[in-house]
């Protein structure tokens, strides 16, 4: 029973320590790319799609 509970804290202390690693990589690639946000240039996508992409019932402020 002991050797089951060792087992099982092993695991979990290796799944924290992933999801820890995880997160501080994550917050150092967040910083690096929020460092770099004034330098990129804006998207140039349209924000709404083209009127011909898009049924008449699904247009903002039709009536049902």
């Amino acid at each position: 029973m002991l050797g089951f509970l060792i087992l099982l804290m092993t695991l979990a202390g290796g799944f924290c320590a992933g999801y820890a690693t995880r997160d501080v990589i994550s917050r150092r690639r967040r910083t690096e790319y929020l460092k770099y946000k004034p330098y990129t240039a804006p998207s140039r996508r349209p924000r709404q799609p083209p009127a011909f992409l898009v049924h008449p019932a699904h247009q903002a402020g039709a009536q049902r």
